[in-house]
């Protein structure tokens, strides 16, 4: 049975050779039941959403994988378009929901000034980011909040309807738009890892265990919406300052981006691929992106390509992609039609294992 059966330096040590590329996959990571969005109309306190982190880290010690406990600090996708003025919605069970503040007028965005780093919800994030290694004195690493690329920030800044037309009647306004965020970014990462303080901090608020120097992690939907021209010209330049800045960068997607395959692979220093293995095809992404960077499935909506097991699907990746030799697989069904609530009965994690132990020629072996 191929459980990685080493200390938790050792699984740091051999995570970072493996995001360098000089050491084999798959590597993988078997999901548990997350903790529960905001509810109410409020945020929680400090102390609940630490205790709810505490909880999730507990519940998951018997899960033999190549997980890295860390502490989420995780606000959702409203916390930039926050610190520029959008209003927030509250709705149960749900992160804070921001509201766009430009509409039909292009010009209003040469009226916005770029926040501070602890302006609207980032001032919280940074909060709580040290809230939690003083309150769990330094145990646990911290991860990165959810750090939507630039121009998905600008996208949830601008009615969608006129964002989209604004690509092609003011693309000079969302060029202005796209500099000012990605200067925000930038300095807000730097920002929360100095909250972290000594602590290890991680850059990448998924699963994925990535050691600080060797790149950030962005959620990148709009990649999935846009034609490569228009890709190319809005979001490749940003994609290219922050990797240039952070040592590299991996890449989350929702949807299917085939028509972006090319376009990624002129993404500067880029160091892996997260997508929907049942919305972007897996032997798409392995024949253009296969051998070069790290791919890393997850069990999507499950809706246009359809799985009826999780094992199922993990027998598709390992006959797509046997012999790939950067997989960094996810055993999650979070978001999933398929219906498992990842409270895993011991003979379903060693069917998971099992399917790894068949793999074969991994883990540096």
């Amino acid at each position: 049975m191929i459980v990685p059966n080493l200390s938790l330096d050792e699984k740091k040590r051999f995570l970072q050779r493996f995001w360098r590329r000089e050491e084999r996959g798959p590597v993988f990571y078997i999901g548990s039941p997350a903790r529960n969005a905001f509810q109410g109309s409020t945020l929680p306190s400090f102390e609940e959403l630490l205790n709810l982190e505490l909880s999730r880290l507990m519940a998951r010690r018997h899960i033999l994988d190549f997980d890295i406990p860390a502490l989420r600090t995780d606000f959702g996708t409203g916390i930039f378009p926050s610190a520029f003025g959008c209003p927030l919605r509250y709705e149960e069970g749900r992160y804070p929901w921001s509201e766009p503040i430009i509409f039909d007028d292009p010009s209003a965005v040469y009226r916005l000034r770029k926040p501070s780093v602890t302006d609207g919800l980032l001032g919280k994030v940074l909060e709580f980011t040290r809230f939690a290694v003083q309150s769990t004195e330094g145990k646990f690493p911290v991860k990165m909040t959810d750090l939507q690329g630039p121009l998905d920030i600008v996208y949830l800044l601008w009615e969608s309807n006129n964002f989209f037309l604004a690509l092609f009647d003011a693309p000079q306004a969302v060029h202005h738009l796209l500099n000012i965020v990605t200067e925000l970014l930038i300095e807000f990462v730097k920002a929360q890892k100095a909250h972290a303080s000594e602590v290890e901090f991680i850059p990448c608020h998924l699963p994925h265990y990535i050691p600080w120097g060797e790149g950030i992690c962005v959620s990148e939907d709009l990649l999935a919406l846009l034609s490569p021209d228009l890709y190319r010209e809005f979001a490749l330049p940003y994609l290219n300052a922050l990797s240039d800045e952070f040592g590299g960068i991996f890449i989350h997607s929702c949807g299917n981006f085939t028509q972006n395959l090319d376009v990624l692979c002129e993404v500067r220093g880029l160091k892996g691929v997260n997508f929907g293995a049942t919305e972007t095809p897996f032997e798409d992404v392995v024949a253009k992106l296969g051998g070069k960077v790290v791919l890393s499935p997850h069990l999507g909506l499950n809706k246009e390509i359809r799985f009826s097991t999780v094992t199922e699907y993990l027998f598709h990746l390992k006959r797509v992609g046997q012999h790939i030799p950067f997989l960094y697989i996810l055993v999650d069904t979070t978001n999933s039609l398929l219906g498992h609530d990842m409270c895993w009965r011991p003979e379903e994690l060693e069917e998971i294992y099992a399917v790894f132990a068949s793999w074969g020629d991994s883990h540096g072996e």
